[in-house]
């Protein structure tokens, strides 16, 4: 169990690093995640933005998705499951579980954004940007994508949200791996190692 588990912990752990070097979180860190609009009669809108490069945010979701998709070993839902049977504390598996919760409370939540008379969840903007306008990996999901990218002002408003909605995701990922840096040194200590 102990190698199992160290492989996993360790294998989140270097891919939350990966994160945390990448140009986009430095971006989100220097404050470019922000727009303005301005209406005006007789000049129309304008729009200002500030977000990371697209090549950056691409970049950072090559290695995010990992924590999200299900085929690895380290995905959040499959690292709950490791957390469920490892021989770590009851206090720090209910600290997983805590920040998990969080997580899911956070993207179930309603973001301030509507489109056709439906307030989105910021989970239903996570999902159409990962899986219909970056990965492409849903026809559904992409014609939704392609619709709001079709709309100059909601392509801004809906971008600024997502990568809001990315960096709260990141700060999730920070926090569990400090949570695996404490239930290695459980295991290993159990281990006597």
């Amino acid at each position: 169990m102990l190698l199992k588990s160290e492989k996993v912990l360790g294998s989140f752990n270097e891919a939350a690093e990966k994160l945390n070097s990448r140009r986009f979180l430095k971006s989100v860190r220097a404050g470019k995640a922000t727009y303005h609009i301005q209406w005006q009669r007789g000049k129309g809108t304008r729009i200002q933005r500030k977000l990371p490069h697209p090549e950056d945010i691409e970049s950072y979701l090559l290695t995010f998705r990992l924590f999200v998709q299900d085929n690895e070993s380290f995905s959040l839902r499959n690292l709950a499951a490791l957390y469920r049977t490892m021989p770590v504390s009851k206090e720090l598996k209910l600290r997983f579980e805590a920040i998990r919760k969080s997580a899911n409370s956070f993207l179930d939540a309603l973001s301030p954004v509507i489109w056709h008379q439906k307030q989105l969840s910021r989970r239903h903007i996570f999902e159409v940007f990962l899986y219909g306008g970056l990965a492409h990996r849903s026809s559904v999901k992409k014609a939704e994508f392609d619709g709001w990218m079709g709309n100059s002002i909601m392509k801004v408003v809906l971008e600024t949200e997502f990568v809001l909605i990315l960096a709260a995701l990141t700060q999730v990922i920070f926090n569990i791996r400090h949570l695996n840096v404490e239930a290695l040194a459980e295991l290993r200590a159990q281990a006597g190692i």
